[in-house]
């Protein structure tokens, strides 16, 4: 019976052991993930949007660096650029 009882008293410190280190790790890991969100939140605005430009012939939106300007309006592409804006 006193075998029963060691046995089970040695499971019993393994498992509340195994679970404090658990719970430890979680608390950990909620912590970097906080600081990781703020760090992101910090850092958000570091590189700023650029602006968007429709393409006057078949509507999509490009960056206004990859645009093509011609004759007052954007343009997704050359061959856009040459076919001129599209009769709504």
């Amino acid at each position: 019976m006193s075998r029963i009882i060691f046995f089970v008293l040695i499971i019993a410190v393994i498992y509340f052991a195994w679970r404090s280190m658990r719970l430890k790790q979680i608390q950990l890991e909620k912590r970097l993930d906080k600081q990781e969100k703020a760090n992101l939140a910090e850092h958000k605005n570091d590189m700023p949007g650029e602006k968007m430009v429709s393409c006057a012939n078949c509507g999509l939106y490009v960056p206004i660096s990859e645009a093509i300007y011609s004759n007052g309006k954007y343009y997704c592409s050359r061959q856009h650029a040459m076919k001129g804006p599209k009769a709504h």
